[in-house]
């Protein structure tokens, strides 16, 4: 302590002595100061940019890369017209919009033009028109196909824009929602099928089907007036099957199928859990409200519910996966 309190009393007194070091230090002060100050205007320049509309339009495309050569494929706006840059040159445009639809598995993209919906494919840096068609409603290409509307109609059509089903439908979903291996159709007699990319009719005869699983492989819809838990496990030349019809309930929520569990819900409103792969009742359906958790970080496997009653009250329920 003793000899910090001299060496302080030295720099006062070289520092009184010599009045250039007093300027050199007050020299250093303000250039660290000016030097933050450029720094923080550049950040703020960098904020600003990043939300310009130009900046967002840019960020809408994603980079895709080829056999050949790497591309980075940038949507920009210009003057009011949407183009398509492979690095630093325009390949695609004018048009309306460019989706975001870019990625490591596909190079096919869409786009509005006229205020409808084509399809290019951008190969070796060259953006050619791969349907003649425009749509109404088109999903992005993704598993190999996509589901496009035409003339009040759904059908699917492969990478190349060619017909990959030859049958028209009321409504349609995309086979990516089960990744690439089913879709869900409405049929002209207004009822709901789960077909394959051969066309096969896997499940019918359903009044509504939910969207179908991703991860998992149980699904759920409405047939005949019940609610239905079905399989979709293809496993060992397993066919798609019915797990089970429940009269009593009105509608099966799969918003947490990964933890094999699915809510339901009665005619009357109240709210119960069974399980999604074999259709057993884990709470029933009795409850106003349910709540549910894991018992601790680590296990996972065992799962808690807490299920408010009528009065108010709760009871608690647990289950092992």
């Amino acid at each position: 302590m003793k000899m910090m309190k001299t060496w302080i009393l030295k720099m006062m007194k070289t520092t009184k002595e010599n009045i250039w070091v007093s300027v050199a230090g007050i020299v250093i002060v303000i250039l660290i100061g000016i030097l933050g100050w450029k720094w923080s205007l550049n950040m703020a320049a960098e904020s600003c940019e990043d939300k310009a509309i130009t900046a967002l339009v840019e960020k809408n495309a994603g980079v895709f890369r080829d056999d050949e050569a790497d591309e980075k494929l940038i949507v920009k706006l210009s003057d009011g017209q949407v183009y398509l840059y492979n690095n630093d040159e325009a390949i695609f445009g004018p048009c309306q919009y460019i989706f975001n639809d870019f990625d490591s598995n596909c190079s096919v993209f869409r786009y509005f033009e006229d205020g409808l919906i084509r399809y290019a494919k951008v190969e070796d840096g060259i953006v050619s028109v791969i349907c003649p068609a425009t749509f109404l409603d088109a999903s992005e290409m993704s598993d190999g196909s996509a589901c496009v509307k035409e003339n009040g109609f759904y059908y699917y059509i492969d990478n190349d824009g060619e017909y990959l089903t030859t049958g028209k439908y009321m409504k349609a979903y995309p086979f990516s929602e089960s990744q690439g291996q089913y879709a869900r159709v409405q049929t002209m007699d207004e009822k709901w099928s789960i077909i394959n990319t051969r066309e096969e009719q896997i499940l019918s005869g359903f009044d509504s089907i939910n969207k179908l699983p991703y991860c998992t492989t149980v699904g759920a819809g409405v047939k005949d007036g019940k609610v239905v838990l079905f399989s979709l496990d293809s496993i060992e030349h397993q066919q798609p099957y019915i797990i089970c019809e429940y009269e009593e309930y009105v509608e099966i929520d799969f918003s947490y199928a990964m933890a094999d569990i699915a809510f339901v819900k009665t005619k009357d409103g109240k709210n119960g859990v069974i399980n999604a792969n074999n259709g057993d009742i884990v709470v029933p359906a009795e409850y106003e409200d349910l709540k549910w958790g894991y018992m601790d970080s680590i296990n996972d496997n065992q799962m808690w519910f807490r299920c408010e009653k009528v009065d108010g009250t709760y009871d608690i329920h647990y289950w092992n996966k």
